[in-house]
């Protein structure tokens, strides 16, 4: 039988469009302590490719993920791994400040172009 996870905090962005739910839940989880778990209801379609691209960009954990009737429903763990350069929806985020003089197009970013919406 499987573990019922703890949800420490909800955030419902069903109604929501891109890039809205992910730029919700990146500020939510900003305010979460390690370990903590976050669940997201959402019901836009692109949040179920940008949602786990979050988290693949930013050291989030995407505990799970299951889809019920056109609402999707993720479970995210608050862990603060490496801060990997990446795009989901369009925003670019950086661990490290980049030289000006290096373009975005040299193909440098594995998510460059990445973009659900």
């Amino acid at each position: 039988m499987p573990k019922e996870i703890k949800v420490d905090k909800m955030l419902d962005v069903k109604g929501l469009s891109c890039p809205g739910p992910t730029v919700l839940t990146m500020k939510a989880l900003e305010g979460m302590k390690k370990g903590k778990v976050l669940q997201v209801i959402a019901n836009d379609t692109s949040t179920r490719l940008a949602i786990p691209s979050l988290c693949r960009n930013t050291g989030y954990e995407l505990l799970e993920f299951r889809e019920d009737e056109g609402t999707l429903f993720f479970l995210l763990k608050v862990e603060r791994g490496i801060f990997r350069s990446g795009c989901f929806c369009g925003f670019m985020l950086f661990s490290l400040p980049l030289p000006k003089a290096l373009p975005f197009t040299t193909g440098l970013y594995p998510y460059q172009g990445f973009n659900p919406c």
